[in-house]
């Protein structure tokens, strides 16, 4: 279901108003024409790096692993089992 989302440039304050699916459609339709991402090179990591570049890693996200509730149950005994010590 499509809305009304506001991306904001956090450098200039410029805000632009997209009708998209989600956040990151809206993010990714207003960027598109501006930046453009591909694999670095090693050669382009030494370079960019030495000039100063700031290098950013995505926050990580805590996941569940996608098992049924019956599964998750079955591994439970194991992974206490094996944090106190005991042979698996």
């Amino acid at each position: 279901m499509s809305r009304i989302y506001v991306v904001t440039d956090t450098t200039t304050n410029w805000k632009t108003l997209v009708e998209a699916d989600s956040q990151h459609q809206a993010t990714a339709a207003v960027i598109a024409g501006r930046y453009v991402a591909k694999a670095a090179s090693s050669t382009e990591v030494a370079d960019l790096m030495d000039g100063g570049t700031v290098f950013l890693r995505p926050a990580k996200k805590a996941t569940q692993p996608d098992l049924p509730e019956i599964e998750q149950a079955s591994l439970a005994p194991v992974a206490a089992t094996e944090q106190a010590g005991a042979p698996a």
